[in-house]
């Protein structure tokens, strides 16, 4: 009996047939993307305040200041941690980190853009 009759009937699985399938990413919701459309804009608006105030440095200006960039700088901190409550968390939790997204960009474009000084 030849060796090579015996290799040609037994069936060879391919390396993939062993891996598992995929799992499916659960829908996002509306209110995770606009959570992450939110926290996006208090982040470029912290990064902004930090590249206006290094470029006013090295030009000799004054720059926004360093309260304006440290508010700013918190705010998407907090901005980053609302969406994570926003995106992982359920119930009461969930939709208060989604209200204070909002509520912390109108809170600083008021009071270090908008208001009257």
């Amino acid at each position: 009996m030849d060796d090579d009759s015996q290799m040609a009937t037994t069936p060879i699985q391919a390396p993939t047939d062993a891996l598992p399938a995929p799992a499916a990413r659960p829908p996002r919701s509306l209110a995770a993307g606009t959570a992450g459309v939110l926290t996006a804009v208090l982040a470029l608006l912290g990064i902004g305040m930090l590249v206006a105030q290094v470029a006013g440095a090295a030009q000799h200006h004054p720059g926004p200041g360093a309260l304006t960039v440290a508010a700013h700088m918190a705010g998407a901190v907090l901005g980053i941690w609302c969406y994570r409550l926003a995106t992982r968390r359920s119930g009461l939790v969930r939709w208060l980190g989604f209200a204070a997204l909002p509520v912390m960009i109108a809170a600083l474009l008021w009071v270090f853009w908008w208001s009257p000084t």
